[in-house]
């Protein structure tokens, strides 16, 4: 069986004009190149997350998830239901169900592999630090015994956990702000409060 390995490269806002730095890419089996994949995707794609369901690819971009069924040769684009739709984050978990988390902390669950979506409703946790730019979901995971365990990893806004498949949902970073009252744990760049670094997460796993 031939592995398909892709890549999404992040946009720079530094480069020159009209040059595109974002994108995703298909290392080649023969030559070892990447080569860019663009096939059904939006035009100058930006791929924050990928995820696999056996061979299916899936793919978050700034205008929703695309799935592909034939190693990346070709996407299409999932509609999603609500104003967010830039995807930070991607997780199928099971025989078809499908989380999808964006800005803010929506996130969206799809039980047909994508073909419609529904919002859920994730409540900002008590923790949450106001920045600069969005609160993002940049990160989910589930527990692999238990499918309908969820965390969601926020961007400076610690993780909250759901118990029935995203239902409804519970803050559980009270205790990473209990840690940044550590000296060594503090951590303010851009907001009013030390527990800005504890709560931003930027991995998570179960």
């Amino acid at each position: 069986m031939e592995s398909t390995i892709l890549v999404g490269a992040g946009y720079w806002d530094g480069a020159p004009e009209g040059i595109a730095t974002q994108g995703l890419f298909n290392l080649s089996p023969d030559t070892g190149d990447w080569v860019s994949v663009t096939d059904g995707l939006p035009e100058n794609v930006e791929v924050r997350g990928l995820a696999l369901r056996g061979s299916t690819i899936y793919a978050g971009t700034q205008i929703g998830p695309c799935r592909s069924t034939d190693g990346g040769k070709s996407w299409i684009l999932q509609d999603l239901p609500g104003a967010e739709r830039v995807v930070w984050s991607i997780m199928p978990v099971g025989a078809s169900t499908l989380y999808v988390g964006a800005e803010g902390t929506s996130i969206y669950k799809s039980e047909d592999d994508g073909d419609t979506w529904r919002l859920l409703d994730v409540p900002a946790p008590t923790g949450l630090v106001r920045m600069g730019f969005p609160t993002r979901v940049v990160r989910l995971a589930h527990d692999p015994a238990n499918p309908d365990e969820i965390y969601a990893g926020l961007e400076v806004g610690g993780v909250v956990r759901s118990f029935d498949g995203g239902e409804s949902w519970t803050d559980c970073s009270a205790h990473l702000i209990e840690l940044s009252h550590q000296d060594h744990l503090r951590s303010r760049i851009g907001s009013d409060t030390d527990a800005e670094g504890m709560l931003d997460s930027h991995a998570l796993v179960v």
